[in-house]
């Protein structure tokens, strides 16, 4: 039997990510990733309620979404799902779900770059 850990979700960016550099000088971006559920209430009416998931990037995946996704756009993620737990200031014990992505689609337009940083990027 092939057990894994394994996510694969299809949603817009909540806002645009937030990436930082890692003591280690490995890149990491965050976004929130909203995906809706659709059903018939009772009374035959379609309703749609909408989940949201804390995706992180690590690498050239994370310079990748960073370049070029924004608030609103939408994509396809794969990756695995992390639970995390902290103490927080106030000795509260915390914990939160996170996707780790690992791969990802684009599905609708991002951010435009120009030729000009495109060719730059590529003679890197």
């Amino acid at each position: 039997m092939n057990v894994r850990n394994h996510i694969h979700l299809t949603g817009n960016l909540g806002a645009d990510p937030k990436t930082v550099t890692l003591s280690t000088g490995k890149l990491a971006t965050e976004f929130r990733l909203a995906t809706n559920n659709y059903y018939r209430d009772s009374e035959g009416n379609r309703q749609t309620t909408t989940e949201w998931h804390r995706v992180k990037a690590y690498g050239k995946l994370a310079e990748l979404i960073d370049t070029y996704l924004e608030k609103g756009s939408q994509i396809s993620i794969v990756g695995s799902m992390r639970y995390r737990k902290w103490v927080d200031k106030h000795e509260q014990s915390r914990s939160t779900a996170e996707v780790i992505a690992e791969e990802f689609t684009f599905l609708s337009g991002g951010r435009k770059r120009s030729k000009e940083a495109y060719t730059t990027e590529a003679n890197n």
